[in-house]
């Protein structure tokens, strides 16, 4: 019987789910190898514009959050956000979750100024 290939998106989506699995455990470190395997394959498959690419770039900042991880979590928003922006555009649900998220990490780190802009 063939291997299945790790880099087949059905396969990707796999792993992510299983990495969200584990977020929503609360085993971060488990969550983000997953995460990192799943962007790797994604990235290597789809490219890094992608939207299933940038939707597991998304989760890996959630991670962070709960991490209290708060400048790689702004690192990785920006990342994405700046991925949606190109490849979905400014106004498209997925770039103002992004948005969202953004604000949400620098609300908790009390950076209002940056939250208004």
């Amino acid at each position: 019987m063939p291997r299945p290939r790790v880099s087949h998106p059905n396969t990707l989506g796999i792993v992510n789910n299983m990495a969200s699995i584990f977020g929503n455990q609360g085993q971060y470190e488990k969550a983000l190898e997953l995460y990192a395997r799943a962007l790797a394959g994604y990235e290597k498959a789809l490219g890094v514009d992608h939207p299933d690419t940038l939707r597991t770039v998304n989760n890996m900042v959630l991670i962070f959050g709960h991490q209290e991880r708060y400048e790689k979590a702004l690192e990785w928003c920006a990342r994405a956000l700046a991925g949606y922006e190109k490849a979905l555009g400014v106004s498209h649900p997925d770039t103002l979750g992004a948005v969202y998220i953004m604000a949400s990490i620098l609300d908790n780190q009390g950076q209002y100024e940056k939250e208004l802009e």
